[in-house]
C-alpha cells in the first residue's frame, strides 16, 4: 500500500503545483537526490531485468551478438559468472531489447560496471531526464516546478533508482524530442525521437505531436533515417527478432482488454466457423476460419483501435504534450502486457496544464503498483499468478475517472455545437 499512499502525496503536490504552489525546483531536485540515493542502497529491487541488462552488454561488449546468441548458448559459457549469470531469466530466449539499449549496456560493461554501476549510470540518466524537462517547461511557458511530476514521482523513483529499467533512456529521448520542437526545430524532434525508438519502440506513437506544417517530409525522412541507421546493423546480423518476435506474440500480463479480447476472437472464431458450416462454405473459407489464432488477431485489432484513437487525440486542440500523453496512456490500455515502469512514459508530460484532464493517468501510476501483487507467490513457489480482483482495483479507478471526465465534457461539446 506504500505506493498509492506516495502517489496520492505526490499527486496533491502536483495539484497544487499546477494552481502555482509548487515547491521551489532546489528543493524538488535536493529531495529527488536524497530520495535516489537512499533506494540505490538495497542490493536488490523488485525486478532481475537489471542481470540480463548486464549480461547482454557483456556478450555485445565480447563481439558477439546477444540477438544470435541467447543467454544459454554453450559458446557464452566463459562470459557466466555466480553473481549475474543465477539471476538471468528466460535464458533460453535472445535478446529483446533494442540497439541503443544495448549500446548502453555494452558500453557500460566496457567501462567494467557490474549491476551497481549500471544502476548507478541508469539513474544518471534519470536525472537528465528531470533536468531536459525543466528546460522544456521553461521554453514551453510553463512553471519549471511543475518538473516535481518527474522529479518526485513514486514510480519513477522505485522503477529507476529502485529497479535499474533502461526504460529511462527512450524517456530522455521522448522529452528532448519535445524540447526540439519547442524550440522550433521539427528535423531535429523527429530525429531524436528516432533515437527514442531505438531504446524502446513505443516512442513512435507521440510522432504526431511533434510534427509541423510545412516540415513533415524533413520530419518523416529524419525519423526514417535514424531509426534506419540504428536498427540495419542489427537485421544484418542476424537474430534481431526471434526475442521481440517472442514477446510480441506470446507475453501477456496486468492487460485491461487483451484478456477479454482474445476470448471474444475466440467466441467470434467459433461462431463463425460454424456459420460457415452451417451454408457450405468453401473448404478453403472453413479452414481458414479454423486457423485463425485469437491470440494474435487480439494483437491486431487493439493495435488499430490504438491507430483511431491517436488519430483523434491528433485532430484536437491544445498543447502537445498532454495529448501524447494520453496517446501513450491510450497505448498501455489497449496493450496486452503492462508493466508497472511502462506507465513511467508518460509521466514527464504530466508536467503541463492543464492537469485535471491528466487525473486518470496521475492516478494510474498510484494504482498500477497493485500489478506487484503477483511477487510474492512467484518468490516463494515460482508460479506467476494474477487475481483478477486486484487488476479490476487498478483499473477501477483509472475508469471511472475516464467516464466522469467524458460526461463532464458533453455539455461543453454541445454548447461548443450550438
Amino acid at each position: 500500500m506504500l505506493g498509492p499512499l506516495a502517489t496520492l502525496a505526490w499527486g496533491l503536490l502536483l495539484l497544487a503545483g499546477a494552481r502555482g504552489s509548487a515547491p521551489p525546483l532546489p528543493v524538488t531536485v535536493g529531495l529527488g537526490l536524497l530520495l535516489r540515493a537512499a533506494l540505490l542502497l538495497p542490493d536488490e529491487g523488485l525486478s532481475d531485468d537489471v542481470y540480463r541488462y548486464v549480461w547482454e552488454g557483456r556478450v555485445l561488449a565480447s563481439g558477439r551478438s546477444p540477438y544470435a546468441h541467447a543467454p544459454d548458448d554453450p559458446s557464452l559459457a566463459p562470459l557466466r559468472d555466480e553473481v549475474v549469470w543465477p539471476r538471468v531469466t528466460h535464458k533460453e530466449v535472445p535478446a529483446a531489447y533494442p540497439p541503443l539499449a544495448q549500446a548502453f549496456f555494452a558500453g557500460a560493461a566496457s567501462l567494467g560496471f557490474g549491476v551497481l554501476g549500471l544502476r548507478v549510470a541508469l539513474v544518471g540518466v534519470d536525472l537528465l531526464v528531470l533536468f531536459a524537462l525543466v528546460r522544456l517547461l521553461r521554453a514551453a511557458g510553463e512553471d519549471p516546478r511543475l518538473a516535481l511530476a518527474w522529479g518526485l514521482s513514486p514510480l519513477v523513483l522505485l522503477e529507476f533508482a529502485g529497479s535499474a529499467h533502461f526504460d529511462v533512456l527512450a524517456v530522455l529521448f521522448v522529452v528532448l524530442a519535445f524540447l526540439a520542437r519547442a524550440r522550433g526545430r521539427p528535423a531535429a524532434a523527429a530525429a531524436t525521437l528516432g533515437l527514442a525508438t531505438l531504446a524502446k519502440p513505443f516512442a513512435p506513437v507521440v510522432l504526431p505531436f511533434l510534427l509541423a506544417r510545412r516540415a513533415w517530409g524533413r520530419q518523416a525522412l529524419a525519423f526514417a533515417a535514424v531509426v534506419g541507421a540504428g536498427a540495419l546493423p542489427v537485421v544484418v546480423g542476424g537474430g534481431a527478432f526471434e526475442g521481440l518476435g517472442r514477446y510480441a506474440r506470446d507475453w501477456s500480463h496486468n492487460s485491461l482488454l487483451h484478456p477479454a479480447s482474445v476470448e471474444l476472437m475466440e467466441a467470434a472464431k467459433s461462431s463463425g466457423a460454424r456459420a460457415l458450416e452451417s451454408v457450405g462454405a468453401p473448404e478453403t473459407w472453413k479452414r481458414f476460419a479454423y486457423a485463425v489464432d485469437p491470440n494474435v488477431a487480439a494483437r491486431v485489432v487493439l493495435p488499430a483501435i490504438l491507430l483511431v484513437v491517436v488519430l483523434l487525440l491528433w485532430r484536437r486542440r491544445g498543447a502537445p504534450e498532454p495529448r501524447a500523453a494520453w496517446a501513450l496512456g491510450a497505448f498501455l490500455l489497449l496493450a496486452p502486457t503492462v508493466h508497472p515502469w511502462y506507465l513511467t512514459w508518460f509521466v514527464p508530460l504530466l508536467a503541463f496544464r492543464p492537469l485535471a484532464p491528466l487525473l486518470p493517468l496521475v492516478v494510474w501510476t498510484g494504482t498500477v503498483f497493485l500489478s506487484y501483487h503477483v511477487l510474492p507467490t512467484y518468490d516463494a513457489f515460482g508460479v506467476w499468478r494474477e487475481e483478477r480482483a486486484m487488476r479490476v482495483a487498478e483499473y477501477a479507478p483509472v475508469l471511472l475517472l475516464l467516464l466522469g471526465a467524458a460526461v463532464r465534457s458533453r455539455p461543453r461539446a454541445a454548447a461548443t455545437d450550438g
